[in-house]
């Protein structure tokens, strides 16, 4: 008799870093690889563009000046050309505005040179937690189906009434009731 064993290959995660400096490049490259993820190396948008198209990437680390281009044009294209990936952009010359204005395009963290190896090594790790997070939440969410309420007394009736009016509103709601009235 044969025995069937299965053993579940864990999938590391794949980060890109953008930036034109060769030696921070590398040390991310060791600084990330050493806790199993991968680390895809690009010293160009072009470059970078083009691992995006081949590669599942789960993670941009961009340099907000990256010379003919500045990181946060690239992370506009990027978005543009439907590479929706987090990004944690980092710089040692970036103003205060730029460095804010990371976080509104949707940039998910900002980190200033020079940082230390456990600095970026904690920021990707919290960002691959956040984006497993918000998938899960999305595929929760995707879920969910239009829910019927079923019922014809009068005070079921009143709460459908009641919560359509609240329904164009981003206000919460509470319906209460007895044990066993069906409120979920």
């Amino acid at each position: 008799m044969t025995e069937l064993t299965t053993q579940t290959a864990q999938i590391c995660p794949t980060v890109l870093v953008l930036d034109d400096e060769k030696n921070i490049r590398k040390s991310i490259e060791i600084a990330l690889s050493q806790e199993d993820i991968n680390v895809v190396l690009a010293h160009d948008p072009a470059a970078a563009i083009r691992i995006l198209s081949e590669q599942i990437i789960d993670i941009v680390i961009l340099d907000i000046k990256l010379g003919e281009i500045d990181g946060i044009t690239f992370f506009k294209k990027m978005q543009s050309e439907g590479f929706s990936v987090p990004t944690i952009f980092i710089s040692g010359h970036a103003t205060l505005t730029e460095a804010a204005s990371t976080i509104k395009i949707g940039g998910y963290e900002f980190i200033e040179k020079p940082f230390s190896a456990e600095k970026i090594l904690v920021t990707v790790k919290r960002c691959l937690e956040f984006s497993a997070m918000s998938e899960r939440l999305r595929l929760i969410e995707s879920r969910k189906g239009p829910v019927e309420i079923i019922g014809d007394s009068p005070a079921i009736k009143q709460v459908i009434e009641e919560t359509l009016k609240v329904a164009k509103t981003n206000a919460n709601v509470l319906i209460s009731g007895g044990s066993g009235t069906g409120k979920n």
